[in-house]
This record gives structure tokens, C-alpha cells and sequence, in this order.
């Protein structure tokens, strides 16, 4: 039975709006100062029904009159006219609702409310994959099945995009299977758990990770997993082939000497298809990784006659 003058709240009325409302008699704080004798007081605790701790800044407005719960999630609104009352409870982020209450003469009345949290979904898509290796001059977007050099720094960055209606925080995971059956986690090294806001970077947000090397020829398997705050987003499998590339180029070197002496020219300028090198101290040059065919070559000094062949 409640204590002479302090009454648990009876519900005479829900809105249509107190869905997630859910009322408690619970009593385990202390109860306001008792009202002027001619007056009614309301008092109570608003909790998330999911965690059970009080939720501070909710809005209560009883009729007209504003309150907030304090960082406890209590609230009080003293000395009312007796009568019925109309109280409407809300927070950002929460469901709230309206629920009728009367206040008696020299009474308080306890209402205890919890107010269930809005769940909005997220959702994410791994969009892309980037690849950068030697002797590549730029990032690539990646396709499966491509082929790439055997043995040597692969970099890779997977991009992904927010399709939610709120912020989040994008996490990415990225596995590599060699072809043996080894596997290797990567740790990525820019753009890991970075916020997005929604309709933000629709281009795709490329978190990059350390390389990898292709030191076994075959296939590898590329897994990167989208989560945030725990919960899988999204994930993108694709496959490379590292295969031993043969060198089709050809190389060209020579002996440069005085014409009249035989002996080594030091410094001759040797022009070949743009590329410049100059004689060492033995007369000998060099040029490399030169695709095959048909190139004039310019041998210059200061002093000598200009050969062009």
C-alpha cells in the first residue's frame, strides 16, 4: 500500500504515440517533498528499457509546463493543480509517447517510465578494389583473375560506401589465401574507422593496407569484410594470379675509342630514343630494357665529329 500522500501513478490513458512505453512501480529513490496541501506533485524516473539506466535531457511537458530528467533520468514537477493531466514524454533517438495522469490534493504521484531506444539500420557495400604494384605508374582498379608479377610488393586498398541514413564508422578487414592455403591478415595503414555521414563519399572511402608479397606462383584469394560496430556489412572476394614474367626486352652496350689512337673515350653523350647515357672511364656504355627494334643511336663530344647510325 503506497505511504499516506504518496501514490503510484495510475494510467487512465495511452496516445497512439506510446509505443516503446513501458510503465514500472518501481520505488528505489526518494520521493519529492509532499505538495502544498491544495496541490499534487508528479515525480519519477525515465529508463532505456533495453539497458535499464535512466536517460538524462528526456522532455517532459505536463500541459504546457517543460521539465527534463536530470543525468540520473529523474524528474519532478511540484505544486500542480489537482486534475487530470496529459504528459508527454520525448528524446532524440527514442520512441516517445503521451500518457494521461491525475494529480490529487495534497498527494505526490510517482511515474516511472522506460522508453525504448530507435534502432536504424546501417548499411555499407564494399564498392572497389585498388591495386598498385612495380612497375605500375598509378593505382588500378582491380578485377578478378588479374595477373600480376611474381615476387613482388602488392598494395591493395578497398573502397566502400555508406548506405545508411546515419553516420557511420566503417571498418575494413582484408585477407589474403596464398596459393599453398596460407592465409595472411593485413592491418591497414590509412582510412581504418573513419565516419562517413550518410550520402557521403558515394565515390567510395579506399582504406589502404600494408603489401603483401607474391613470392608463389599461382592464385590468390582477396576477402575484404565491411563491418561496423560489430556487425557485418559487406564483404568482396576476388582472385589474383602471380605468374613469372619472362623478359621479352633486349639490352645494347658498346666501346666507344678514339678514332685515330684506339684508346677508351671517357664522357661521349650516347643518345638512343631519347634515353642519355655517357661512356665510363673505359669507354663503355649501356642501355637497358629496350623493347626490340630499329633505333638510331648519336655518339657526342666536344672536340670530336658528331656520328649519328
Amino acid at each position: 500500500m503506497a505511504e499516506k500522500g504518496r501514490k503510484t501513478a495510475m494510467v487512465v490513458g495511452l496516445g497512439a504515440a506510446a509505443v516503446g512505453i513501458i510503465l514500472l512501480a518501481t520505488r528505489g529513490k526518494a520521493a519529492p517533498p509532499l505538495p502544498l496541501p491544495e496541490l499534487g506533485t508528479l515525480y519519477g524516473r525515465v529508463t532505456d528499457v533495453v539497458t535499464g539506466g535512466g536517460i538524462p535531457g528526456v522532455l517532459i511537458v505536463l500541459d504546457g509546463i517543460q521539465v527534463h530528467t536530470n543525468g540520473l533520468g529523474d524528474y519532478v514537477i511540484p505544486n500542480q493543480i489537482p486534475g487530470e493531466y496529459t504528459a508527454e514524454f520525448s528524446k532524440d533517438n527514442y520512441t516517445g509517447g503521451v500518457i494521461v495522469v491525475t494529480l490529487i490534493a495534497g498527494e505526490t504521484t510517482e511515474l516511472n517510465i522506460g522508453l525504448s531506444p530507435i534502432v536504424v539500420p546501417i548499411a555499407g557495400n564494399v564498392a572497389s578494389m585498388l591495386i598498385w604494384h612495380e612497375p605500375l605508374t598509378s593505382w588500378e582498379s582491380l578485377g578478378s583473375d588479374r595477373e600480376v608479377p611474381f615476387n613482388k610488393e602488392i598494395h591493395l586498398a578497398p573502397g566502400w560506401i555508406n548506405d545508411s541514413e546515419i553516420s557511420i564508422v566503417g571498418h575494413m578487414d582484408l585477407e589474403i589465401t596464398y596459393p599453398d592455403g596460407t592465409s595472411q591478415i593485413l592491418s591497414a595503414t590509412l582510412n581504418q574507422d573513419r565516419e562517413v555521414s550518410p550520402g557521403a563519399g558515394k565515390a567510395g572511402v579506399a582504406v589502404q593496407f600494408e603489401p603483401f608479397r607474391s613470392s608463389q606462383e599461382g592464385t590468390y584469394t582477396i576477402v575484404a569484410t565491411l563491418s561496423s560496430g560489430g556487425q557485418v556489412l559487406d564483404s568482396l572476394t576476388l582472385t589474383i594470379v602471380a605468374v613469372a614474367i619472362v623478359s621479352a626486352l633486349a639490352h645494347l652496350s658498346g666501346l666507344v675509342t678514339d678514332g685515330n689512337t684506339g684508346y677508351p673515350l671517357e664522357g661521349v653523350k650516347v643518345t638512343l630514343d631519347g634515353q642519355i647515357k655517357y661512356t665510363d672511364i673505359e669507354g663503355m656504355y649501356a642501355f637497358f630494357d629496350l623493347e626490340p627494334g630499329d633505333y638510331p643511336i648519336k655518339f657526342e663530344k666536344e672536340g670530336y665529329e658528331t656520328l649519328i647510325m
